[in-house]
């Protein structure tokens, strides 16, 4: 996901999926906190035992979207 350039440039957010959603369930979408990133597949897990898919959002400057500026 792209959002408006900030003071240091170009700004991303990344969407992740479980490789072990499927089809038809319903989701749940994990955001992490402040200094925090994910995937944590424990987590994941947990939602997946209760039949329900997993998304999680690495945000601006964390994890999968941190970017070299």
């Amino acid at each position: 996901l792209e959002f408006p350039d900030d003071y240091e440039g170009k700004v991303t957010a990344t969407l992740i999926r479980s490789n072990q959603n499927i089809s038809g369930r319903k989701s749940v979408l994990y955001i992490h906190g402040f200094n925090d990133y994910f995937f944590h597949p424990h987590l994941a897990a947990g939602f997946h035992q209760q039949e329900f898919n997993f998304f999680a959002l690495d945000l601006r400057k964390y994890g999968r979207s941190l970017l070299p500026h």
